[in-house]
């Protein structure tokens, strides 16, 4: 009986990553890499930099981007261990990420920045 409640356990971790890790590829290959770099890279050209420069500032966004998180990683996987808030975490950081892919439509050719 014990082994049969192990599995269901199991399956549901296993169902949940799967699921989690389906949408974040959905999401990966359809804005972060298919829309957001050429709607950026026009944002850019129309606040004024050049189309080299503009591919440069692409560049150096995504760069700082990885290099934040690369950073930051370790220290939020650690402190969410150590909580035992990983639902919780997950959660919230989903939520920031529906939000900012969300304000995408606030963006104009002053603020590329943003």
């Amino acid at each position: 009986m014990a082994a049969i409640a192990e599995n269901r356990v199991y399956r549901k971790i296993i169902n949940s990553w799967s699921m989690y890790d389906w949408a974040n590829s959905a999401f990966a290959t359809t804005i972060m890499a298919a829309m957001f770099p050429p709607f950026y890279r026009s944002l850019a050209i129309a606040a004024g930099l050049s189309e080299p420069d503009a591919t440069a500032a692409w560049a150096y966004t995504t760069a700082f981007g990885l290099a934040l998180a690369a950073v930051m990683a370790p220290i939020l996987g650690a402190i969410s261990d150590h909580t035992g808030g990983k639902k919780r975490y997950i959660a919230f950081f989903v939520a920031l990420g529906v939000v900012a892919t969300a304000l995408f439509v606030i963006l104009g050719d002053d603020n590329y920045l943003l």
